[in-house]
């Protein structure tokens, strides 16, 4: 069972556009330690694309479409072809980013 962190449990640190086109986006979540957050659940919707980051039990393993990547301790995801608005869905709040 997993689901999506709040707005004030995650904070979008970078977005980046890559030289092939993908997005780099840079996150990071609140520590806990009976959650993780093991990537996000990123749909393509008519008015945009809605990235969730999904909080998943620690002795679970959840699902993600776009898994959590690690770059000098710095947690992100990679989505590609990004040609429309990028939307936050959090567990009450759709924010454009």
């Amino acid at each position: 069972m997993s689901n999506s962190y709040s707005h004030d449990e995650l904070s979008i640190e970078s977005i980046e556009r890559q030289d092939n086109g993908s997005t780099k986006i840079v996150y990071s979540t609140i520590l806990e330690t009976l959650y993780y957050c093991p990537g996000a659940n990123v749909t393509e919707k008519k008015d945009g694309i809605h990235i969730e980051f999904v909080r998943c039990p620690i002795d679970d393993l959840c699902n993600v479409t776009h898994p959590l990547k690690l770059e000098n301790d710095k947690e992100y995801i990679v989505i590609e072809d990004v040609e429309k608005k990028l939307y936050l869905k959090t567990k009450n709040d759709l924010i454009k980013i």
